[in-house]
């Protein structure tokens, strides 16, 4: 099936919806903060451009094996392959424009853990005590995590979504390029996907609920709940079984609020990136 169900358009429109908010978030947030921008937009531009670089080899690749005619049903017209390479090539060059969207995310998640706890941010500041031993456990329990929910999900024969499914259909020729090619571009990707998503939630997300939950116990834990379920719910797309990759996703969510509240947002990062790396590199060698 090409075309999505009904199901499938409401989750759809529930993701554009919040990844919408997310955004005016941002922005609004970024603005009430405006006097730090000179204070830290250096460092948000690096990130901006680091994680631009990371994604960029993953636009390019599916640039090359995109194929038109899957979308066209199996009707080639010429001018309608041109329309879509003339859209997918300005959707490349849209892509610079999140450089900006990266250094809005970054300057805004920092300059709300300012007002909380400034050592939030630790490796990004190029602090003298940055807490090595936290990273390295959260990198380990990303590992483990990984690991785990793979075998269950292999357990329950969770395979990918409907919609991955038709993204998929749409390069049927990607696995031409072989794996010395396919895995580092995806590596690649996922590592910057695992930063920004940091920087999102636990970093703006998180402080800003924090600093308005005034360190009372109850709304604390209530914060942690409310992002943890907003990440996991841009993740129902991610399978078969949204339900239980949802659950995951919220009980590593919680871990991962957890290490930023009381160390630093970078390890929720290193677990994150652990967390992808795991999974791709168990999902290779599975298939």
């Amino acid at each position: 099936m090409l075309y999505p169900d009904f199901s499938e358009l409401v989750q759809s429109i529930f993701v554009l919806s919040l990844s919408v908010l997310i955004f005016i978030f941002f922005v609004v947030l970024a603005v009430l903060n405006l006097k730090a921008l000179k204070k830290y937009y250096k460092t948000g531009l690096f990130v901006g451009i680091i994680v631009f670089l990371m994604t960029l080899p993953a636009a390019i690749f599916n640039l090359i094996y995109f194929d038109p005619s899957v979308i066209l049903k199996g009707r080639p017209e010429p001018f309608l392959k041109i329309y879509i390479y003339i859209g997918l090539i300005v959707g490349l060059g849209i892509l610079i424009l999140k450089i900006g969207w990266h250094m809005i995310v970054y300057y805004a998640a920092v300059s709300e853990w300012d007002k909380i706890r400034p050592e939030a941010f630790t490796v990004l500041k190029k602090s003298k005590n940055v807490p090595w031993k936290v990273i390295l456990a959260a990198a380990i329990f990303g590992v483990v995590s990984g690991v785990v929910s793979t075998v269950i999900f292999v357990a329950l024969g969770m395979n990918e979504s409907e919609p991955l499914k038709r993204i998929t259909l749409m390069f049927p020729h990607a696995a031409e390029a072989g794996l010395i090619i396919r895995i580092p571009v995806l590596l690649l990707f996922v590592t910057g996907a695992a930063v920004i998503e940091e920087l999102v939630f636990r970093g703006g997300l998180q402080a800003f609920l924090l600093r308005l939950s005034g360190n009372k116990r109850p709304a604390v834990i209530g914060s942690i709940i409310f992002v943890s379920l907003l990440w996991a719910g841009l993740h129902i797309f991610n399978t078969d079984m949204p339900a239980i990759k949802s659950l995951q996703i919220f009980i590593i969510g919680i871990v991962f609020s957890e290490f930023t509240r009381r160390s630093c947002v970078e390890s929720a990062m290193a677990g994150h990136i652990a967390l992808n790396f795991t999974a791709v590199i168990m999902y290779f060698i599975m298939i």
